[in-house]
């Protein structure tokens, strides 16, 4: 039973709002929207009679000319102002592509600086297991040769150190 009681309650209070909405938008309807507008009549009954309303008209449009002038100069702004907005979309894009093709111009340097990085590295890792003095000292009778061809090598693993390092620092 009390269920019951419930569901009446909960019928009673829909329909109560139901009711509100409908007082609510009934009251939008009944209100009049009220537009205020200037009228000029057009029918005169004699020639002052006409002059008179020529002249009322012609400062409702005087009145309505100064109230427009504001909103023109507002609206011209708008304008310039959307001009250049637009011009600076223009330039933004321009910048867009010509950055797009920097990138990709230097994502091109960057791919074979890193195939140059790959060899480099590799040649001196090769190098360092090739590069034994007392190797050098024990295969050669001269001793000028051995230090010529040393010094050759340290030159050439430097170079190689170097150009890793510009690379690297290049990637970066």
């Amino acid at each position: 039973m009390p269920n019951f009681q419930f569901s009446i309650f909960n019928f009673q209070f829909q329909a109560l709002n139901f009711r509100f909405f409908i007082a609510l938008f009934m009251l939008f309807l009944l209100i009049p929207i009220v537009v205020y507008a200037a009228e000029c009549e057009t029918t005169c009954g004699s020639v002052d009679e006409c002059t008179k309303k020529i002249t009322e008209c012609q400062k409702i449009w005087e009145d309505v000319q100064k109230a427009k002038e504001p909103h023109e100069a507002s609206l011209k702004k708008m304008e310039s102002d959307i001009a250049s907005f637009q011009r600076r979309i223009v330039g933004i894009g321009s910048e867009l592509k010509q950055k797009e093709a920097e990138i990709a111009e230097n994502e091109t340097d960057l791919a074979g600086q890193q195939e140059l990085l790959a060899r480099r590295v590799r040649q001196a890792y090769i190098r360092s297991f090739g590069t034994n003095p007392i190797f050098l000292i024990f295969a050669s009778n001269d001793f000028s040769t051995n230090l010529r061809a040393f010094t050759y090598q340290q030159a050439v693993a430097n170079e190689d150190k170097r150009v890793i390092v510009d690379i690297i620092g290049f990637i970066k």
